[in-house]
């Protein structure tokens, strides 16, 4: 009468428990340390997060995959309502071995282990902002909402459409606040024009977010004027006008 075990596992790589709805669906993969009943196979519930009951999934057949001993089932990522969840699918078993003895949660690793993210992260607070005027290029900074995988931010000058790109590194990509200052990979070559900031992050989800900064004007030429005189001699008790 001892009870099975099994273990879960996800997705077409060892480990890729991160998933988000435009993966479509993601593999779970269940391997009891025993052969499983397959007259009477085994089924799962599936509880995801942040969405009302009518969403979740229950009694879901599992599909024999070697043997009765491994089994899998395709969960669904991106049925309508799941657009935008966060947070742990909750998995629940129900199956028994060959002799009738059902297997329990506190035997099974990975119930809990895959997680949806589908928030991409975010840069704010950044600095110079929309609408100013620099003479520095020295004077980036930010907040990131998450650490990232990649990240870089795209100078697009206004008058002609001419792009930059400039990579973020290190701890450019991690979350929190960057002081303001040079970026790690160099400042950035421009010319005196205005320009759109957009700033690129792809998390470790695979989720891609866009910020733009709108209307960086750079410009290091000081002001010219001329000046001129309502007389250009004038005598000492004579008043002269600039003009």
């Amino acid at each position: 009468n001892v009870p099975p075990t099994a273990q879960i596992a996800y997705g077409s790589v060892v480990g890729d428990s991160l998933v988000r709805a435009a993966d479509l669906a993601t593999l779970a993969t269940f391997e009891f340390n025993e052969s499983m009943d397959s007259v009477n196979v085994p089924t799962i519930n599936i509880d995801y997060p942040e969405v009302d009951n009518l969403l979740d999934l229950t009694n879901q057949a599992l599909t024999r995959a070697s043997g009765d001993t491994i089994w899998t089932y395709s969960i669904p990522l991106n049925t309508s309502g799941l657009e935008e969840i966060d947070g742990d699918i909750t998995i629940t078993v129900n199956a028994a071995d060959v002799a009738g003895n059902p297997i329990s949660a506190s035997n099974i690793t990975g119930l809990t282990a895959l997680k949806v993210d589908n928030t991409p992260a975010t840069f704010s607070n950044v600095n110079p902002g929309s609408q100013s005027f620099n003479n520095v290029l020295n004077n980036f900074g930010w907040t990131l909402s998450e650490s990232i995988d990649t990240g870089w931010v795209v100078f697009n000058k206004l008058s002609d459409g001419t792009k930059l790109n400039i990579p973020l590194l290190g701890i450019e990509r991690v979350a929190g606040d960057k002081d303001a200052g040079s970026f790690l990979s160099g400042d950035p070559v421009l010319s005196e024009e205005s320009y759109d900031l957009v700033f690129t992050s792809i998390d470790t989800a695979g989720n891609t977010g866009r910020d733009t900064i709108s209307s960086f004007t750079y410009d290091i030429t000081s002001p010219e004027a001329t000046v001129t005189f309502s007389e250009l001699f004038a005598s000492p008790e004579q008043k002269d006008t600039i003009l």
